[in-house]
């Protein structure tokens, strides 16, 4: 997934966290549900700073 953003210089393009390649990943670190909450906040933190 992408965010766009205009800026002076143009449009910024920021890729966001997919939580589908990042969760297998990490399974061996903590369980299913702990990875899939803090990947949904990485996700609306991203969001939130591209605009």
């Amino acid at each position: 997934m992408l965010a766009f953003k205009e800026t002076a210089e143009g449009i910024l393009i920021k890729p966001l966290p997919d939580i589908a390649d990042s969760a297998g990943s990490m399974a061996k670190y903590s369980n299913a549900k702990e990875i899939l909450e803090e990947m949904i906040r990485e996700r609306k933190n991203s969001s939130a700073e591209a605009f």
